[in-house]
């Protein structure tokens, strides 16, 4: 059996820290890898970030009731947003942007104030995820409406990696981008991936475990309404009501077969954890749900390879 070891690389991308670890026998057979996956990062950001006036969804949301060409990426991107807002029943909805915005968070954290003036549409409206129409070649939404997509975003380029990384025979990885994380294959001592749940209010501190099984992919992500220090708001909104959530959950944590899923599901969590739709993805895309509490309280609703660290 040869020997295998961890090569990691860190970087700040997409508003956060990106974590990406490859094991392999030598850096020199993954060393392309790591240059595509930072690559693929970067493109995406520069052409899907809001806070850019000259990426592509800027662009598009500039020309809200028109028809406007766009990409292939851009076509897949839109389709699957409506694909998730059919099955959450609405609590993920792409138009929520100008109720993010009124909400106060208009720029690139951590400066939320700093926000490009071309950019601001707090003075639109939210309307359903039906309202996106889309061709082969082009989409449109409705005037006085803009889409975000932060709420796929990370989840979605976890999936976009997985399947850079299958497409270049690299079977044992983990990537984390700001905590939501991808992983498959084993570590460099043979084990499954084992990840930490971290506790909402203690720096450092963790309530839960979870550990992939082997020849599967496994996704985590969590949502939560802690509020950042000195911003005074959170970033999940109601779609219903149009206003930051307000529930019992200060974190929920999802277990999921893919990135998107497991980021949608758990801003779902927060916003309706009594929600039909999560009930109805349990046991296929969904295969654990983490919820702490206000209470302080941690509860596991779903999900028998999660271990809670009491």
């Amino acid at each position: 059996m040869s020997v295998l070891k961890r090569f990691r690389q860190q970087r700040h991308v997409l508003g956060s820290r990106a974590d990406i670890v490859l094991v392999a026998a030598d850096y020199e057979s993954i060393e392309h890898v790591f240059h595509s996956v930072w690559h693929t990062i970067t493109e995406f950001d520069i052409r899907f970030s809001r806070f850019r006036p000259d990426s592509e969804i800027s662009q598009f949301n500039e020309k809200a009731g028109q028809w406007v060409g766009i990409s292939a990426d851009f076509t897949e991107l839109l389709t699957v947003c409506k694909k998730y807002a059919h099955i959450t029943e609405g609590l993920f909805n792409p138009f929520v942007l100008p109720a993010l915005q009124a909400a106060g968070y208009r720029g690139s954290w951590p400066h939320v104030e700093q926000a490009d003036p071309l950019l601001d549409v707090r003075s639109r409206h939210m309307v359903s995820s039906n309202e996106i129409e889309i061709t082969e070649v082009s989409a449109r939404i409705p005037e006085e409406t803009a889409i975000d997509i932060g709420g796929i975003g990370k989840g979605y380029m976890l999936d976009t990696l997985a399947a850079l990384l299958e497409r270049m025979n690299v079977s044992r990885y983990y990537i984390s981008l700001g905590g939501d994380i991808i992983c498959h294959g084993f570590d460099a001592d043979y084990n499954p991936w084992r990840i930490g749940i971290s506790a909402a209010r203690q720096r450092g501190a963790r309530v839960g475990l979870i550990s992939n099984n082997i020849g599967e992919v496994l996704a985590i992500a969590s949502s939560s309404v802690v509020r950042r220090s000195g911003s005074g708001w959170h970033h999940i909104i109601d779609p219903r009501t149009g206003k930051p959530t307000s529930t019992s959950i200060l974190m929920a944590t999802v277990v999921a077969s893919s990135g998107t899923a497991a980021d949608i599901f758990a801003k779902t969590c927060i916003i309706d954890p009594e929600a039909h739709c999560l009930k109805d993805q349990i046991d296929s895309s969904i295969k654990a749900i983490c919820l702490q509490l206000k209470d302080t309280s941690v509860t596991v609703p779903f999900g028998s390879n999660l271990i809670v660290i009491s």
